[in-house]
């Protein structure tokens, strides 16, 4: 790397850099200010020339990709000998296996009673003219690859990542939601998570966990088209037809 490179900005302007410390990077600017960035990512604020610099940004962005991918792996290893555990509560909470991998610890579900009553929301959602799509949104951070390789196929909008003024990456957590045509005759269960919807739909859920948990446990996918006779075989399959069928019909 040639001596104090050159670089410029998005909004500091032009600057020098003084030092590579480590995962950081410091950049005198015109004005005098110092400043450290991230070396992971730096190539989204800067533009510069340097051909050393070019790979050392390289290099850090990809060990920070593959420092994420292997983070939520280990959460999803814990979270499984935690699972184990944990005693069995009066009301159920339908959590992904994987949930852990790409949701953030806020991230909601919809609680309910039992099975019975999980599949009679089941039915409900599955019905012809219900729902216009499953919809899911995950960050390019990982995240993105760990979809991918659990839901082959299946429709999602990539987030770009996003940086503070300061070079940090902004935190971005995935989003799924389910947006509704008809909410007619609702369970009361679903109803009381309805959100406004837009000009494409009437309603919607934003529970992220809840509808990760209905794609991979439940026969829904994430796009606008499901498979109703996939769905209802599982349900067949657990001894809840007649609990979806009452759903199916509301």
């Amino acid at each position: 790397m040639m001596n104090n490179p050159k670089v410029l900005h998005k909004a500091y302007g032009e600057g020098i850099v003084t030092g590579i410390n480590g995962d950081y990077i410091s950049v005198r600017f015109s004005n005098g200010t110092e400043k450290d960035f991230q070396l992971a990512g730096f190539d989204k604020f800067f533009s510069f020339e340097d051909k050393e610099l070019v790979e050392k940004v390289e290099t850090a962005t990809k060990e920070k990709t593959k420092s994420t991918i292997n983070t939520f792996s280990g959460q999803q290893e814990r979270t499984v000998e935690i699972r184990r555990i944990v005693p069995k509560r009066e009301s159920y909470v339908y959590q992904s296996d994987i949930s852990s991998m790409l949701l953030g610890p806020r991230s909601e579900t919809i609680y309910v009673k039992n099975d019975s009553q999980m599949f009679e929301l089941v039915g409900y959602i599955a019905a012809p003219g219900r729902v216009k799509s499953f919809e899911a949104e995950v960050p390019k951070d990982g995240r993105d690859k760990i979809f991918e390789e659990h839901f082959p196929g299946q429709i999602y909008r990539p987030i770009e990542l996003g940086y503070t003024p300061s070079g940090m990456p902004n935190k971005v957590a995935p989003q799924f939601r389910i947006n509704f045509m008809n909410t007619d005759n609702c369970p009361e269960a679903l109803k009381t998570c309805l959100r406004a919807g837009n000009s494409s739909c009437v309603a919607r859920i934003n529970r992220s966990r809840f509808v990760l948990t209905l794609v991979q446990h439940y026969g829904f996918q994430f796009g606008d088209y499901q498979n109703i006779e996939t769905i209802r075989n599982i349900a067949i399959s657990k001894g809840h037809l007649d609990d979806f069928n009452k759903g199916y019909q509301l």
